[in-house]
């Protein structure tokens, strides 16, 4: 065997050693309990807004946040993020707002926006949600009952469905029961792991709509007749359109 060979050799055994000793060494000490979990981890790394009566939420410049549906309304920001994100209660109303960051396109690579700071919010029934100038996703992989919310998405790429790259066929469907989404100059994205019961739709004609092999039981999709629609499989046959008039 030629000695480059054997250096290679040596290395990549050398390196799956070590790559097997370190998962080993952090198992033991998450048996003896020296490793916190991931809940603990989310604990530490962001700070827990709980608040009462908030009915309306208007999420303002570049952001990266995830909705979860809940019984209480709750932000929870990215420690660290108190340089660039503010917030503003006034009655039942909040604003979360960004300064100093560059707004992207709504139709950018999910990529380019992991650079904005990230933010929880736990919104319950009836809350009334708007999105400007940020990315947004739609999360119930908690599987919650009796999901509904209302979204007004501005300038935004927003996604129903907590959808990872890292994991793209292993996902738990996610059961909304009504949605109301209206869109301006946006992206809407249906992930695959979506199931919809009725579902409310509109689109001015700078906004996309993509459906990646979601399952929707009722739609109405109020569009311009420039917008993009982008539907797949059995879906198509369940949606209603209507144009908007001008």
């Amino acid at each position: 065997m030629k000695t480059s060979d054997k250096i290679l050799l040596y290395s990549a055994s050398f390196a799956l050693t070590a790559f097997i000793g370190t998962d080993l060494l952090h198992y033991a000490k998450y048996r003896a309990g020296e490793i916190t979990d991931v809940k603990t981890i989310n604990v530490q790394e962001y700070a827990a807004h709980p608040l009462s009566g908030i009915r309306t939420i208007l999420l303002d410049g570049p952001m990266r946040t995830t909705f979860y549906p809940s019984d209480h309304f709750e932000f929870d920001l990215q420690r660290g993020s108190e340089a660039s994100l503010n917030y503003e209660r006034q009655g039942d109303s909040l604003r979360l707002y960004s300064r100093d960051l560059k707004t992207r396109s709504p139709q950018d690579n999910w990529v380019s926006y992991q650079d904005y700071p990230s933010v929880r919010i736990y919104f319950p029934a009836q809350s009334r949600i708007l999105i400007r100038n940020g990315f947004a996703t739609l999360s119930n992989e908690e599987g919650r009952t009796g999901v509904s919310g209302s979204f007004q998405v501005d300038s935004s790429q927003f996604w129903v469905g907590a959808y990872r790259p890292d994991a793209d066929t292993i996902y738990s469907i996610e059961h909304f029961d009504s949605l109301r989404i209206t869109a301006v100059n946006s992206d809407i994205i249906f992930n695959k792991q979506t199931h919809i019961a009725i579902l409310d739709l509109s689109l001015d004609n700078r906004s996309i709509a993509d459906d990646r092999y979601s399952t929707i039981d009722s739609a109405t999709y109020l569009v311009d007749s420039n917008a993009d629609v982008q539907s797949r499989g059995k879906n198509i046959k369940k949606i209603r359109f209507a144009t908007m008039s001008h």
